[in-house]
């Protein structure tokens, strides 16, 4: 009987430090891993057929444009409404699928229409 009772209580045991146990154990990561894209590449169609390809990093609150006269990285400044980035001289600001750069207070391209990716 006391056999029985030691069997009952270590089996008992057994079970309450299998239930305890982790099933899964998540992988640590090392910091040789390389950190997860958070950039998006989008392409504005302008009316005159201006293509503006751009670059959100949106770990930085940047954009990067490629314009006709050369590539401009921007920081995000505040905007009443849309997503507006700027280095007091040149600004690109979208809203939805729509985009405009304005250089020196000038609107240069505006109504420019993201493209589908391909």
């Amino acid at each position: 009987m006391r056999s029985y009772r030691f069997i009952v209580l270590l089996s008992l045991l057994a079970l309450i430090a299998v239930g305890c146990a982790p099933v899964f154990v998540a992988p640590q990561t090392t910091a040789t891993e390389a950190p997860a894209n958070d950039t998006i590449d989008a392409t504005f169609v302008c009316p005159d057929g201006t293509s503006l390809d751009t670059v959100f990093d949106n770990s930085n609150n940047t954009v990067t444009v490629a314009l006709p006269d050369g590539t401009v990285t921007l920081p995000q400044v505040e905007a009443a409404d849309g997503a507006k980035y700027s280095d007091g001289t040149t600004t690109f600001w979208n809203k939805g699928d729509e985009a405009m750069v304005e250089v020196n207070g000038e609107i240069v391209y505006q109504n420019c229409v993201a493209q589908p990716a391909n």
